[in-house]
């Protein structure tokens, strides 16, 4: 099946080079997304604009010697390392788009949300002239995703090939998860009590990969902490969901399991460095901070705590100003 990708503008700056991951499809850039490159590519925002002049470059590189004809029709690409057939890269000519002229419900190019709607309609018609085609736009807006599905686009997609797999793909999880009763997976099993707390040594279990201070979860309700072992043989401390989530730092108390298993594992003191990943708002910084609050103000367990973080800035920076360091404050 033929595949046909049309890209947004925020895949252009978000990877200048991002025509190339594309490889030997067919990729078409509608006329307004190189009118809002021309734009971006002069505003003051130093990286905005840099993206944008080196998205503008790569398409010339390709583009440069063909004819009017051969851009909307589509220029091939450079040979692929791999032996493939390479693709091919086109411009269309959105402007020219009518309403009425082809069966599509096209939306509506008002003045607030012009660009992005000509974008969708270019490859509502592109689905509309290619029904055998796998025709797909792609874009990093949620939204304009969310539009471009309710105004009948089949294929949509967030762009992802600059995803790194050696980073969050491949961090431990902290916990793993048994569908069904953890029970059913375990051969033998012998149980003590440690310090109050009931420790199980089972044997022959399915998790491989298990490692000290991992959570062992199912569906009914079990909840453990690995103490050491191997697949052959693990040593699990059982908590109660009712504990953990009892837990309090510095008035802080966790809202669902993921903050109930971090809080568990921050107050660990044999553990040296704990890592937490999560999207915005998940609550990664707050517990840290209420942790190291409890600890240095109320437990005396240490001295100062070091904050490290980004701080961009919330207006444009000063450097772009004219004249000295004085003059620009």
């Amino acid at each position: 099946m033929e595949k046909i990708y049309v890209l947004d503008t925020n895949v252009l700056l978000h990877d200048p080079m991002a025509l190339q991951a594309f490889q030997e499809h067919h990729v078409v850039l509608p006329m307004t997304v190189l009118e809002e490159l021309d734009v971006i590519k002069d505003r003051r925002e130093k990286d905005v604009s840099r993206e944008a002049r080196i998205a503008i470059n790569n398409i010339d590189s390709y583009l440069e010697n063909a004819s009017p004809t051969e851009i909307v029709s589509g220029v091939r690409l450079p040979e692929l390392p791999n032996g493939c057939e390479p693709g091919t890269l086109a411009i269309y000519p959105d402007q020219a788009i009518k309403s009425g002229e082809v069966n599509v419900n096209y939306l509506n190019t008002n003045i607030h949300h012009a660009n992005d709607n000509r974008i969708i309609n270019a490859a509502l018609t592109l689905q509309s002239e290619n029904p055998g085609a796998y025709v797909c736009l792609v874009t990093k807006v949620i939204n304009m995703r969310l539009k471009a599905k309710g105004s009948g686009l089949e294929q949509v997609e967030d762009y992802r090939n600059d995803k790194v797999l050696d980073d969050i793909d491949l961090l431990a999880k902290g916990y793993e998860h048994v569908p069904g009763s953890f029970w059913d997976t375990i051969g033998n099993v012998t149980t003590e009590h440690e310090d109050g707390f009931t420790v199980h040594t089972v044997e022959n279990t399915d998790l491989v990969n298990v490692h000290p201070n991992m959570f062992i979860t199912d569906d009914e309700g079990f909840v453990g902490v690995v103490l050491s072992g191997d697949k052959n043989k693990l040593r699990i401390v059982q908590y109660s969901n009712d504990f953990l989530s009892k837990q309090c730092h510095w008035g802080i108390k966790p809202r669902n399991s993921e903050q109930s298993k971090a809080m568990y594992l921050l107050n660990q003191e044999d553990i040296d460095l704990t890592v937490l990943t999560g999207p915005a708002g998940s609550g990664k910084t707050l517990l840290a901070l209420a942790y190291g609050l409890e600890e240095i103000m109320e437990n005396n367990a240490y001295d100062k705590m070091i904050v490290a973080r980004s701080t961009p800035p919330l207006a444009e920076e000063i450097g772009f100003l004219p004249g000295t360091e004085e003059e620009k404050m």
